[in-house]
C-alpha cells in the first residue's frame, strides 16, 4: 500500500518536475508514518522498530524495496533524456533544439545554457548530470544501434564505440568539407552491387589509420536506425531499471543478509519475517531493552521463561509441540531446531528450488506468522487459543494463501493434509 497509492499519488508532478528537498522529506514523512501505521498524534508516542532508511532500500541490501521518493523522482525525469532521442521530430522535440541547440543539452559532456531563471527542460537535464555525479555513467549511457543508417548522424551520435566520431577523432572530423551540417550515415556512402562504399569530402586525406574501423562496416539493408541503452543493453530506458541504479548507489551499505522475499505467501507474511530476521518484532525482552514498563518478560503462554524472539516463535513448549506437528505433516525433523533463524537458514536456497520445497517454506512462515497473532490475541485481548487446537485452522489458513498463489495451486485439500502439497 505504501508503494502502490502514496507511491504514485505525486506521479504526475514527479515526472516533470524535480522535487524541491523539502517537498521530497514532507513527502517521505508521510509514508514513514502510514508504513508505521499511524499518523499524526496518534503516533507521537510510538517509535519505529526498523529505520525509515532500511525500509527504503532494496532486497539485496536487506530492505523491502519500497524506494525513496528522490530516486523515484531522478528516474521519471531522466526518461526525458530518452524520449528527447527516440521521439525525434515531434513537435515538442523540435521546440525543446530550436531552444538549447541540437542536443537539447543531453549531448553527453554538452551543458544547457545558463540563461536567467528556471525552467522545466534546464532541471531535467540538471538531474542527468546529478546522476552522472552519483557514479553512474549516465549522459554516455545512449547509443544508437545502426540498421540503415538513416536517422543516425555520422559525427555527432554514439554508434561505432564508445563515443562519438565527433570526440574520436575531432582532427579528421574537421577535415569533412560536410561536418556540422548533421549528415546521416546513409548520405556518406552508397551501395554499389552489393556492396558499401564510403564516399569522402575529405578537405585533405587523412592521415594513418584513423578511421580504420569503418573500412569493414556496412549498413543493415530493410532495418531501422533505433536508440539502445548501455545501463540496460538490448531492453531501452525502464524508470524501474533506473530507480534501481540509483537505490544500489545511494542507499548505503547492505543491512546485514539479503532480504528473502516469498510469492507464495502475503505481504504481511512477508513483512513480519523480515523483521524477525532483523530481530525487530516487539516480544517483552525487547521493550524492556526499550525502556517499556511492563509487569513481567515472561512469556505469556508458559509465564516460566523471558520471552524473546527464539522463545516466543519457537522454544516455549506448547509452541515446540506444535513445531513438531508442523515437522510430522511435512516429514522434517524439528527437534533439532533451537532457534528461529536455524529453522529459516535455508529458505533463500529453497525458496527459488522446487515448488514442494518453496511450499515447506511458505507453511513455515504461515505458521511464524500466526504464531505471532495468536500471542497478540492472549497478550491484549485475553483471547486464550490452544495452540492444538489452532493446527487444523491454521493448515487451513496456509492452503488458502499459498494456494491462491501458487501456479495450478496446491492439489487438492486431502494431499495438502497428507503432506503433499
Amino acid at each position: 500500500m505504501t508503494k502502490a497509492v502514496l507511491g504514485s499519488t505525486p506521479l504526475y508532478f514527479l515526472s516533470l518536475f524535480r522535487a524541491p528537498s523539502g517537498v521530497i522529506g514532507e513527502l517521505e514523512r508521510i509514508r514513514k508514518n502510514f508504513f508505521g501505521g499511524g499518523g499524526g498524534e496518534c503516533n507521537k508516542s510510538s517509535f519505529a522498530w526498523v529505520k525509515w532508511k532500511t525500509i527504503l532500500k532494496p532486497f539485496h541490501k536487506g530492505g523491502l524495496n519500497v524506494g525513496c521518493l528522490k530516486d523515484m523522482n531522478h528516474a521519471l525525469l531522466a526518461k526525458w533524456w530518452w524520449r528527447f532521442r527516440v521521439e525525434n521530430g515531434t513537435f515538442w522535440n523540435k521546440v525543446i533544439r530550436s531552444i538549447y541547440g541540437s542536443e537539447g543539452g543531453c549531448g553527453g559532456r554538452e551543458e544547457v545554457g545558463s540563461g536567467r531563471g528556471g525552467s522545466v527542460w534546464r532541471n531535467i537535464v540538471g538531474v542527468g548530470r546529478c546522476i552522472d555525479g552519483s557514479g553512474i555513467s549516465f549522459s554516455e549511457s545512449f547509443r544508437k544501434v545502426v540498421g540503415e543508417g538513416r536517422d543516425t548522424r555520422f559525427w555527432e551520435d554514439v554508434w561505432l564505440g564508445d563515443k562519438s566520431l565527433k570526440e574520436e577523432f575531432p582532427r579528421i572530423c574537421r577535415l569533412d568539407s560536410s561536418w556540422g551540417i548533421g549528415e546521416v550515415i546513409s548520405e556518406k556512402g552508397e551501395w554499389v552491387e552489393g556492396r558499401w562504399r564510403w564516399l569522402w569530402s575529405w578537405r585533405r586525406d587523412p592521415r594513418g589509420r584513423e578511421l580504420g574501423e569503418l573500412s569493414g562496416w556496412t549498413p543493415c539493408r530493410g532495418k531501422k536506425d533505433a536508440w539502445d541503452w548501455d545501463l540496460d543493453p538490448g531492453k531501452g530506458f525502464s524508470v524501474r531499471k533506473m530507480r534501481g541504479l540509483l537505490a544500489d548507489v545511494g542507499r548505503g551499505a547492505a543491512e546485514g543478509c539479503k532480504t528473502v522475499w516469498s510469492r507464495l505467501v502475503p505481504r504481511k507474511v512477508n513483512v513480519f519475517v523480515w523483521r524477525v530476521r532483523l530481530g525487530r518484532i516487539p516480544t517483552r525482552v525487547l521493550l524492556d531493552k526499550r525502556g517499556i514498563d511492563l509487569d513481567s518478560v515472561l512469556c505469556p503462554r508458559c509465564g516460566e521463561y523471558s520471552e524473546d524472539i527464539d522463545h516466543a516463535l519457537l522454544n516455549c513448549e506448547v509452541v515446540k509441540n506444535l513445531w513438531l506437528k508442523v515437522g510430522n505433516w511435512w516429514n522434517k525433523p524439528m527437534n533439532g531446531v533451537v532457534s528461529v533463524s536455524q529453522l529459516l537458514s535455508e529458505d533463500e536456497e529453497l525458496i527459488h528450488n522446487h515448488i514442494d520445497k518453496a511450499r515447506w517454506v511458505g507453511v513455515k512462515w504461515v505458521f511464524l506468522y500466526l504464531l505471532w497473532s495468536n500471542r497478540n490475541s492472549l497478550v491484549f485481548r485475553n483471547e486464550k487459543k490452544e495452540l492444538n487446537g489452532c493446527f487444523f485452522e491454521w493448515q487451513r489458513v496456509a492452503f488458502e494463501w499459498i494456494s491462491s498463489k501458487s501456479k495450478g495451486g496446491c492439489g487438492d485439500w486431502f494431499s495438502w493434509l497428507a503432506g503433499e502439497g
